[in-house]
């Protein structure tokens, strides 16, 4: 009997990648990852999603009361075009995290809404856990 080979889609080989960067390089806490669910199953509006999208992967921080989405990454397989910033930015506008990143095989930006230019503004590379959440503090205080 022959054992059947998996062979993964492309996307889904970069997005394994940064999982495995996540945990182990940027110390992302793997209970607070979560991967390639529907966009409607983490709004919290109440209203329904147009989308019938999934996202590739969402990390959350966690206080002591509540756990809120932190990071959304979007995954490619090519290169990073303009649309793809714009479909990250759209999945956002529904679940609401504080920053985004597009990851590709030679390329990633991690973005965060700008309130006073009213856009994302990025940077190339991904931050670390500790490093995003010393930013939203910084923010608060």
């Amino acid at each position: 009997m022959k054992k059947e080979i998996k062979i993964s889609r492309p996307e889904e080989v970069i997005r394994q990648k940064v999982l495995y960067f996540l945990i182990h390089a940027l110390k992302f806490p793997e209970k607070l990852i979560a991967t390639e669910k529907k966009i409607e199953s983490f709004l919290n509006s109440g209203l329904p999603c147009p989308l019938k999208r999934r996202f590739d992967i969402l990390c959350f921080s966690k206080s002591k009361e509540e756990v809120n989405p932190l990071l959304l990454i979007e995954c490619k397989a090519d290169k990073i075009v303009s649309k793809n910033f714009e479909q990250v930015e759209g999945y956002n506008s529904w679940i609401g995290a504080k920053f985004v990143a597009l990851v590709a095989k030679n390329q990633a930006f991690i973005g965060k809404f700008c309130k006073k230019d009213k856009r994302y503004v990025y940077q190339e590379g991904l931050l670390s856990y500790d490093d995003l959440l010393g930013i939203i503090k910084n923010e608060l205080d």
